[in-house]
Parts: C-alpha cells; sequence; structure tokens
C-alpha cells in the first residue's frame, strides 16, 4: 500500500524541508547577485568561502546528529520546563553528560578551525595576488565566526532531540531568513567574500539569542557535577570521532571540486564548477533533510527495542529522499538548460545542462550514503566510517585527474561517477549488515519475550492455573 501525504509530509518532516527550503530557494538570487555583479574571479573564491561557512551546517548534521538521537533516546522520559529539562532525574542526568562531552569535543573542534583560518589565506594568496581579490580579512572572520557557532550545536541538538524539533527548525528558518539578508547586502556592498562573513555572523547571532530564550538553565545546569551518564558518555566519545571523520569525509569530497579546479584551471572554472555544484547540491540538502526528521524517531524506535519498525521506517525514509532529490535534480538541470537558451550570458557562469546532470546524479549518491548510515547510527555506532573515507578519497584522488586534465564539465563528470560507485558500494555494504543485524535482534527480542512468558508460567502458583482446560 503506499503512503499518503499525510505519512509523507508530517508535522516534522515538514517544519524540516520549510527551514531547508528558504535557503534553497532563495540560493539562486545570490548566484545571479554574485554572477552579474562580481568578476568570475570573485566567484571562486566566494564559493570557496561559502563552502568552508558550510561546516556550521556540517556540524548540526554530522555529530549533531548523532548527539539528537542520543538525546531522543530519553525523550520519553525528560521534557522541557523553564529552559532546562526535567522529568526522571537519572535521564536528564545521562543527557546533560552527553551533551556536557560534545559540548567539549566542539570546543577543541572550534580551537581547531580559527588555527586553521590563517593557512586557509596562505593556501590561496597566489591566486589571490594574481586576481586582485582581497580575500584575507574576509576568511578569517568567517572561519572565526563560525568557529565560535560551533559549540553551540550541542545545545540545539539536545533540544532537537528532546522534543523540540519544531521549535528548533523555527530557529533555524530565522537563520536562513537573516542570513539571506546579510549575504545579498553584503554581496551588493562590500563584496563577496565579506558577505560570507557577515553570513557566519547572522547565524551565529540568531542561534546564540534563541538558546538564550529557551535553553540558557540547561546550558548553566551542563557544569553540575553527577555521576550519572558515564556509560553513555563513552559510548558518545567512542563514536563521535569517527561520526565527525564520516561527516567531514561527506564534506570534503564534494567542495574539493572547487579548489582543485582554482589549482588546476584557475578562478573562472572554479566559479563555474561551485555555481554548478551549489545548484546539485540542493538535491542532496532536501534528500538529508528529509532522513534528518527521522533522526529522533530512528532512535526512539531503537530504543524501545522495535527493531522492525525501525527498518521499516529507514527504508521508507530513504525512498522518499531518493524522490525528492531527484525531482529536485531534474528541476534543476532542466532550468539551467532553459537559461541557455534566453539567458546565455548568466548560463554562462555556470556548467553546461550536462554537467549539472551529473552533478545532480552525484548528489543522490551521498543521499544513499546518509540513509544507509543514518539507519546503522540508531544503535549509536558508526560502522560505515572507514567506508565513507575511502570513498571521500576516492572522489577527491578523480577530482584532482578531472581538474588536471580535462575541462571543467569531464571533471564534473570524473567526480561524478566516482560518487555513483562510492554509493553503491556503501550503500550494499550498509544494506547488508542493516539487514543482517535487524533479524537477530528481532529473533532476540523474540526469545527474551518467551523466557519472560515460562518464568511467569512457572512463578505462577498451581491454584491459580486453569487445569480443568488441559486434555487428559
Amino acid at each position: 500500500m503506499s503512503a499518503t501525504p499525510a505519512a509523507w509530509l508530517d508535522r516534522g518532516v515538514l517544519s524540516v524541508l520549510v527551514a531547508r527550503l528558504l535557503p534553497l530557494m532563495a540560493a539562486p538570487v545570490a548566484l545571479v547577485l554574485v554572477a552579474t555583479t562580481r568578476s568570475p574571479a570573485e566567484q571562486g573564491f566566494y564559493f570557496i568561502l561559502l563552502n568552508l561557512q558550510a561546516l556550521a551546517q556540517l556540524a548540526e548534521l554530522g555529530t549533531g546528529a548523532l548527539l539528537v538521537q542520543f538525546a531522543a533516546r530519553e525523550s520519553d522520559a525528560v521534557h522541557w520546563a523553564h529552559g532546562d529539562l526535567a522529568g526522571d532525574a537519572d535521564a536528564v542526568a545521562r543527557v546533560r553528560a552527553v551533551t556536557r562531552a560534545a559540548v567539549a569535543w566542539y570546543a577543541r573542534a572550534a580551537l581547531g578551525l580559527a588555527l586553521l583560518a590563517p593557512l586557509v589565506v596562505l593556501a590561496l594568496r597566489e591566486e589571490g595576488a594574481r586576481t586582485g581579490v582581497a580575500y584575507g580579512g574576509a576568511t578569517i572572520a568567517a572561519l572565526l565566526l563560525t568557529a565560535c557557532y560551533l559549540p553551540l550545536v550541542p545545545l540545539i541538538a539536545a533540544a532537537e532531540g528532546i522534543g523540540r524539533l519544531v521549535a528548533v527548525q523555527r530557529m533555524r528558518l530565522a537563520q536562513a531568513a537573516l542570513g539571506l539578508v546579510a549575504l545579498w547586502s553584503g554581496i551588493l556592498t562590500v563584496g563577496a567574500p565579506w558577505a560570507v562573513a557577515l553570513l557566519a555572523a547572522a547565524w551565529l547571532l540568531v542561534a546564540a539569542l534563541w538558546l538564550a530564550r529557551h535553553a540558557a538553565s540547561f546550558a548553566r545546569a551542563l557544569w553540575r557535577p553527577g555521576a550519572h551518564g558515564a556509560d553513555d558518555v563513552r559510548r558518545l566519545r567512542a563514536a563521535q570521532w569517527r561520526t565527525a571523520l564520516h561527516w567531514l569525509a561527506l564534506w570534503a569530497a564534494p567542495q574539493s571540486l572547487g579548489p582543485l579546479l582554482l589549482r588546476g584551471q584557475g578562478a573562472a572554472a572554479a566559479g563555474r564548477a561551485g555555481l554548478a555544484l551549489a545548484l546539485a547540491t540542493a538535491a542532496a540538502t532536501l534528500g538529508v533533510s528529509w532522513l534528518h526528521a527521522r533522526y529522533p524517531r530512528l532512535a526512539a524506535l531503537t530504543a524501545a527495542g522495535r527493531h522492525a519498525e525501525t527498518a521499516s521506517l529507514a527504508r521508507r525514509a530513504l525512498g522518499q529522499a531518493l524522490a525528492v532529490g531527484a525531482a529536485v535534480a531534474v528541476a534543476i538541470t532542466t532550468l539551467v538548460a532553459v537559461a541557455g537558451v534566453y539567458l546565455p550570458a548568466l548560463a554562462a557562469r555556470s556548467l553546461s545542462p550536462w554537467g549539472v546532470a551529473a552533478l545532480g546524479a552525484s548528489a543522490l549518491g551521498w543521499v544513499v550514503v546518509h540513509g544507509v548510515s543514518a539507519w546503522l547510527r540508531a544503535e549509536r555506532a558508526e560502522p560505515l566510517w572507514a567506508h565513507t573515507v575511502c570513498g571521500a578519497l576516492a572522489v577527491i584522488a578523480a577530482s584532482w585527474w578531472g581538474a588536471h586534465a580535462a575541462t571543467p564539465e569531464r571533471a564534473a563528470l570524473a567526480y561524478a561517477a566516482a560518487v555513483l560507485l562510492v554509493a553503491a558500494v556503501i550503500g550494499w555494504t550498509g544494506a547488508r549488515r542493516a539487514m543482517r543485524t535487524t533479524p537477530r535482534l528481532g529473533r532476540v527480542d523474540a526469545a527474551v519475550d518467551t523466557i519472560a512468558t515460562i518464568d511467569t508460567i512457572d512463578a505462577t502458583p498451581d491454584s491459580m492455573l486453569d487445569l480443568s482446560s488441559r486434555p487428559t
């Protein structure tokens, strides 16, 4: 029986899609502004800095999503009251413990990102001097503001996992709205690189104000001493580095195409590929957002031992995410083809339609990797992290070859072919592992129920058993 529209679009999924759709629908405005008011070289630097600022979204969808699933396992025992958690004391302590550990981990990541800023400036110095684009101050500002945002991600993730999915999406909608205003005005006034820094500032400001209003007491309570949650903290620490590597690989592989083309074919080629990749990535963004809305439910079902329902939800969510992503990819490719006929000057700032189509297909490959990983991550593990890292290295190698040996379109084709091959391997491996695990868990659950029934019968006095109904 086919899923009804209500099953496809429940309140949580709808809120996530609305929060993600606003920046996607408004993205063409920024792309047109950059393409029509800034030079091709500045366009190339813009997309590189924009991809670096995207580390904020990466943090939310990466180890932030892992914390969402950790917190969601306690959602039946705790609730929000006056900016803090209330309910079962042990469950509250466990959520605080894992959130505290995640904040400390993200603080270290923020320090690393801050130290990375001057290295990025040095890496781009030669191309900046050749093209005359002023990028240094904007690069440092954007990365420092993004670093300040990272320690806030665990607090937002905890709120999202425990009953505030819709409220968090409203906050992200406000982030997107203010960020777009800052980005557009920055492109028109101070230049594309500084516009990215303004976007990072808006992203940080909205999140900080929302947390100050809705979770200030929870943030202060994180540092109270407590003995509960040690096992969950160990699980989180064991999984978060693997999850971080997993998501860094998923971020680095697609973002490598622009910088490699910058080095191999110049800023103009990087700008064309960056514009096409930004368009095609909309398919992956919507698909992953669809999956992201299911994370709390997947974790809650797994915690309750309802493994058959977990498997059904994971398969259904992945199928729906691929359908949504495919529709978006087809629409974007069609849009680029139409622009080539009616707006050739604008279309020339992007790759050809077949190049965009190849990148759209690669976006669906990344959705497969995300979906299978989310299914397995519901068990608070990251078993595919090594596969993803190796696959990302293979994709980067293919992008490097394409950037130095062919046109930007052929570089995009080499990248897409590598992504689809990696997605096929990871999808097959992950599905086998998941299907092998789910029946085993189901048999264990059935065995436990059977043993419990036998124990109940054995403990029942003979006087309470209806012996008259037994055959003689």
